[in-house]
């Protein structure tokens, strides 16, 4: 078996833009060693070789209130080792808190233990001494407690524990415990109308988002639809159980996305864009279904796409290189992003007929609390909003594609939406857009997942002159 070795920088092949240059690249890094110091201080700590047991993580305490040290404990080899080599001497063992979040104790009495030792005891600093054996230290170490004294929502506390010439380092979690957020769907006999709700976004397309909405009507007459709509002149759609909620003139994709967001009321939400149409395939109980599976553990359901003939496929355009998995490779000079080589992870156990993957069309079902603790939409992005999404998400949410349920693809355009959707209404977005991936994401590099825009600004960046 190879074990995979990552290198130290990374690139992209194919159509590809990055690195950030200048001042830009300048905040990048500067941003980004924050983000990295505080993501290294949320992560899990490692746990290195001693002779003594210990927990690395997953103690926890609450603000201002105490917690057992438990697991620790003197190896028996070493108890054994001590016994041939130090009897008679003492044994000493010293915590120390680094955080200075919380003080140390020994939760014992005296006639407990009488041949011990204790200095310290309720400071930052506690030092355990015995005269006996290996084993009575032990004891001791069962009885060890930490005491949180400053009241923080979230923090680590690191304490330091010497012993015969060793530096080990215990973490302990400080953290406010969180009230469950629940969702009540009502009675399983309420209907799917109570469950999900359906949302999308909507440009100079009424055509579309009205034929939409009738499918909708048709096979699911009591599904609440959101739709976010920033069209110039604007039109009321026509349909039963329709919230649209207007928006200053092309303010945006993903703003949109928000707002729609912003007003689901139910635990699932169905996003779809404004050119789909429901049929006979549309089966969104089958979805629902993956996403309330307790062992499939699932936080986002995409369907497959009906095109032209009816021919059901994974992604809207099948003659475009088509992305479902993405590799992600971290480098000395920053991320790099790519699709993926895998056309899934796995088929999952549950559910035979649906694939893990990393990025899916825009049709799928979600938790809509998951979402929204993913971020939501990024609302820079103004035109395109789709593959980036699942970008932001990539390690968030767990996702799957399953080919027994599907809708139509018909895609109606206008002049006016073509501009603004391909940036022909302002070619320096397309600079923006890109500039923007690579700087929040931390990307030296990413491979476009827009062809059609990214032959056009690698384009116009050839033909300007060099400095």
């Amino acid at each position: 078996m190879k074990m995979k070795v990552r290198s130290l920088s990374c690139d992209c092949p194919r159509l590809k833009h990055g690195p950030l240059t200048g001042m830009a690249r300048e905040r990048q890094q500067k941003e980004y060693l924050e983000w990295n110091k505080e993501n290294m201080h949320n992560s899990n700590p490692i746990a290195a070789m001693s002779p003594v047991s210990y927990l690395s993580s997953g103690i926890t305490a609450e603000p201002l209130e105490s917690v057992r040290l438990v697991g620790l404990r003197v190896h028996r080899e070493v108890v054994a080792l001590l016994g041939e080599r130090h009897r008679g001497q003492e044994l000493s063992i010293t915590f120390r808190s680094r955080a200075f979040l919380g003080t140390l104790y020994v939760e014992m009495s005296k006639d407990d233990f009488s041949n011990v030792k204790v200095e310290g005891n309720a400071t930052y600093e506690l030092r355990i001494t015995t005269n006996s054996d290996a084993n009575t230290l032990n004891k001791v170490l069962g009885h060890v407690i930490y005491n949180s004294t400053k009241y923080v929502v979230k923090g680590r506390e690191e304490i330091e524990l010497l012993f015969l010439g060793f530096e080990i380092s215990l973490n302990v979690l400080i953290s406010r415990s969180a009230l469950p957020l629940l969702h009540d769907t009502g009675p399983r006999n309420g209907g799917i109308g109570r469950q999900v709700t359906v949302a999308t976004k909507t440009f100079e397309r009424y055509d579309a988002v009205n034929r939409l909405v009738r499918s909708i009507n048709n096979y699911y007459p009591n599904l609440t639809i959101v739709v976010a709509d920033d069209s110039k002149n604007t039109q009321q759609i026509e349909g039963r159980n329709v919230k649209q909620y207007m928006m200053p003139y092309a303010e945006g994709l993903n703003a949109g996305k928000n707002l729609a967001l912003s007003q689901i009321r139910t635990k699932y939400l169905l996003w779809v864009d404004d050119d789909f149409v429901f049929t006979g395939s549309t089966k969104l109980e089958l979805m629902l279904e993956k996403l309330e599976s307790p062992s499939a553990e699932l936080d986002l359901v995409a369907g497959m796409v009906q095109g032209k003939g009816g021919k059901v496929n994974p992604c809207i355009d099948p003659d475009a290189l088509c992305w479902r998995t993405l590799h992600h490779h971290r480098g000395q000079d920053g991320h790099c992003v790519y699709r993926g080589k895998a056309w899934a992870y796995r088929t999952m156990e549950e559910f035979p007929n649906c694939q893990v993957i990393d990025i899916a069309p825009n049709f799928w079902m979600a938790k809509t609390q998951a979402v929204r603790k993913a971020g939501g939409f990024d609302i820079e992005l103004e035109r395109i909003g789709h593959r980036e999404f699942f970008v932001d998400i990539l390690g968030q949410l767990a996702i799957a594609q399953c080919n027994d349920v599907s809708i139509r693809h018909a895609k109606i355009t206008n002049e006016v939406y073509t501009k603004y959707r391909t940036m022909e209404i302002d070619p320096s977005e397309r600079e923006r857009y890109v500039d923007h991936l690579l700087f929040k994401n931390g990307l030296h590099c990413f491979e476009s997942w827009f062809p059609r825009i990214s032959k056009a600004l690698l384009n116009e960046k050839k033909l300007k002159p060099r400095d």
